[in-house]
C-alpha cells in the first residue's frame, strides 16, 4: 500500500468509520432560519432525535433528514446559507470558522436528496476550504452559489455563481471539470463528471424557484 492511499484510508476511516461525537467537539455550526413539514436531526452515538424548530441551532456531526414536502435553511456563523429539499439526507461533518487563526474548514455529505449551497467570501487573508461531498462527487469552493442533487446513480451539480472544480470522490478518478457561471455536470459511480453544459434562462429559473420552495 503506497503512502498516498494509506492517508486516503486513514481519512475515510476517521470521517465515516469513528462515531461524529467522538471526533469533533459538539460546536455551534449555525441556525435554522426556516423549517417547512417534518424535519428531524439526530448524531452519531447518540439515541436522540430531535424535531427541527426555525431558531434551532446545529452541531457539528448533526444529521437532516426531510420528509417529503420538508424543507429546511440552515445559515451558517460565516453567514453561507445552505438551502435543505425535501427528502434530503445532509450532515455537517466538520466546521471551523475562526478568523482569530484565519481560518474556515467545512466538509458537508449530502447523502440522498439535495440542496442549494450559497456560500459567502471568507474575510481577507483566511484560509478557507468549504467541502462538499456525495457518494459521487467532491467539490471545494472559496465562495460560490451551487446545487447539488444526489441519488444512488448519480450526483447533479450546477453552478450559477462563481466558477470551482468539480472532481470524483474516488482519487483513482483523476479527470475533473470546471464549472462556470451557468453551467452543470452530471458524477456517476465509475465515470468523471461529465463536459459541462449550459443553463437555459428558464432552467436557471427552475433550480432557483425549486431551491426555496416557491
Amino acid at each position: 500500500m503506497t503512502r498516498g492511499v494509506f492517508y486516503r484510508f486513514c481519512v475515510a476511516f476517521i470521517l465515516f468509520a469513528v462515531p461524529a461525537g467522538q471526533l469533533f467537539a459538539d460546536d455551534i455550526v449555525g441556525h435554522l432560519t426556516k423549517v417547512q413539514g417534518h424535519v428531524v436531526l439526530s448524531k452519531t452515538g447518540r439515541d436522540h432525535v430531535r424535531t427541527a424548530k426555525p431558531g434551532d441551532h446545529v452541531e457539528v456531526g448533526e444529521f437532516f433528514q426531510t420528509g417529503k414536502n420538508a424543507r429546511a435553511q440552515l445559515v451558517l456563523t460565516d453567514n453561507s446559507i445552505i438551502s435543505i429539499y425535501p427528502e434530503t439526507s445532509l450532515a455537517v461533518l466538520q466546521y471551523v470558522n475562526d478568523p482569530a487563526v484565519n481560518r474556515r474548514s467545512v466538509i458537508i455529505k449530502v447523502r440522498d436528496g439535495g440542496a442549494r449551497f450559497m456560500v459567502t467570501r471568507p474575510q481577507p487573508r483566511v484560509e478557507s476550504r468549504f467541502t462538499v461531498l456525495t457518494d459521487h462527487a467532491s467539490v471545494s469552493v472559496w465562495r460560490a452559489d451551487f446545487f447539488v442533487s444526489t441519488s444512488p446513480a448519480e450526483t447533479e451539480i450546477v453552478n450559477i455563481g462563481t466558477s470551482f472544480t468539480v472532481a470524483h470522490i474516488s482519487k483513482l478518478i483523476v479527470q475533473k471539470v470546471r464549472l462556470d457561471a451557468n453551467q452543470r455536470t452530471i458524477v456517476t459511480d465509475k465515470m468523471p463528471p461529465s463536459q459541462p453544459t449550459t443553463l437555459t434562462p428558464t432552467q436557471r429559473k427552475k433550480y432557483i424557484k425549486y431551491a426555496t420552495g416557491y
